[in-house]
């Protein structure tokens, strides 16, 4: 029984683990859709390309991780995500074992079955390398290791945008642990990066901040409600951890009662609970909201998307595992009722992201017109291909950013075409991203107009130069 016990997280953790390889790894769709591509592509081709390892948008030290694993495909690269949720659920359950609850295995279904999650984790986005990134911090300053806290810390800016409202939301943390002394480390891959800059853009020192992709995306992104994050529970937890999730809240409450009351015999008693607390859960309503702010009021290009949320959500599921938790301690009494009724919430948590999508995950309508596009079209080497879609690239096996064949449609008007080079207009990214109207291609007298993919839901278009 003993030796159970002891191999019983490991073997917990290698089923959710093989379920995620299992689902994911065949997918030719992911979530997150054309960024997941694009990211993919940076990773890609930045062997190829030095400079993309330096680029804002695809966030540089993602790249540099990813690139060994995206030089296999696109599965590859799902694989290297999937490597880093893995590796976060570990981390959460290291944490989990700091509370001293009973049950820390079962973590690891409630981490990797969590429905944003677990689509996160098959895809080409930042957040599952960010949410293990974070993680790590919130391990390392929880098991007083603020050195190796904060060099952690420093690299997150350079693996999401919001790296660099954690690193703020840090600091007090420091401060009231008395290691302010600690501070610098925070900005060790700021210097380093800027260092690499400073060689590789011709002595600009701030390139880290003068060439922000953000700016201005509001034109294209627009803006919504403060609320509109906060409403899409469904799509972050799903209806089973949401429930769980108001228990643990219940039970976060009591540990802090018995905490306040310094009840030390109480199984709740931890003399970290208002650090733990304060940096996993705190940290995610600090990045709700934050978000929510930027989407209210259209700032650095939010889209008021949930899925950026993945890349803290690790933090809550310890919400939700205190829920089970106290679940337990109450009905511990009576095991076999206990045991019961704690896993059917589970099994609805497991069977929640298969209940809310489609996997394999499914190529959207967009996907599947310009994946049609690409098998359809023979491309002459001689010729550039004016096109802003990612998945085009992706299915045709092109390199983006070889400019003699591939140019975005931003570029039309702006830059020479020659005779016999392709324009694909979409209805998606050419009045969106690229700016462009169709009408505007139609009314182009340099162009001829060769054919079409698609109708009502999704339509895509080819002209040629004369």
């Amino acid at each position: 029984m003993e030796k159970l016990k002891k191999f019983l997280p490991l073997g917990v953790a290698c089923i959710c683990w093989g379920v995620m390889i299992y689902t994911f790894v065949p997918a030719l769709g992911a979530y997150g859709g054309e960024d997941s591509f694009c990211h993919y592509l940076f990773a890609r081709y930045s062997w190829k390309h030095p400079s993309l390892f330096l680029d804002h948008w695809g966030k540089p030290l993602f790249t540099l991780l990813a690139s060994p694993f995206a030089q296999a495909g696109w599965q590859g690269m799902v694989f290297f995500n999937l490597i880093c949720s893995a590796a976060t659920s570990w981390i959460i359950y290291r944490i989990a074992l700091i509370l001293k609850l009973p049950l820390p295995w079962l973590v690891f279904p409630i981490v990797c079955f969590n429905p944003l999650f677990f689509v996160c984790a098959g895809s080409g986005l930042t957040e599952p390398l960010f949410a293990l990134c974070w993680s790590c911090v919130v391990l390392a300053f929880l098991n007083k290791r603020y050195n190796m806290a904060a060099v952690l810390a420093s690299t997150l800016p350079f693996l999401r945008s919001e790296g660099n409202l954690l690193i703020l939301y840090l600091i007090p943390f420091f401060i009231l642990e008395k290691k302010a002394n600690k501070l610098p480390w925070l900005s060790v891959f700021t210097l380093i990066y800027m260092g690499i800059g400073y060689f590789a853009k011709s002595g600009n020192w701030a390139w880290i901040w003068n060439e922000n992709p953000y700016v201005g995306a509001a034109d294209i992104y627009g803006k919504g409600g403060f609320f509109d994050l906060f409403k899409n529970n469904r799509e972050m937890f799903g209806v089973p951890e949401s429930i769980l999730l108001v228990v643990g809240l219940l039970g976060i409450g009591k540990m802090i009662y018995v905490n306040y009351n310094n009840q030390k015999d109480n199984i709740y008693y931890n003399n970290q609970v208002y650090l733990i607390w304060g940096l996993t859960l705190g940290s995610f309503l600090v990045y709700i909201t934050a978000h929510s702010w930027f989407w209210y009021q259209g700032l650095y290009g939010s889209y008021g998307l949930v899925r950026v949320l993945g890349a803290v959500i690790p933090m809550v599921t310890l919400v939700v595992w205190v829920g089970i938790s106290s679940i337990w301690v109450v009905l511990k009494r009576y095991p076999t009722i206990a045991a019961g009724i704690v896993m059917i919430p589970i099994g609805l948590v497991v069977y929640d992201p298969f209940f809310q999508y489609e996997f394999p995950f499914p190529l959207s309508t967009e996907q599947t017109g310009l994946k049609k596009a690409a098998q359809q079209y023979t491309i002459p080497d001689s010729i550039t291909v004016f096109v802003q879609s990612a998945s085009w690239h992706v299915y045709t096996e092109t390199d983006p950013y070889d400019t003699l064949h591939a140019r975005t449609l931003k570029d039309w008007g702006h830059i020479p075409a020659k005779s016999g080079d392709w324009v694909i207009w979409d209805q998606h990214f050419g009045p969106q991203e690229s700016q462009i109207p169709l009408k505007r291609l139609k009314q182009d007298s340099s162009l001829i107009f060769l054919d079409s993919i698609g109708e009502k839901e999704y339509y895509l278009l080819r002209f040629q130069v004369k």
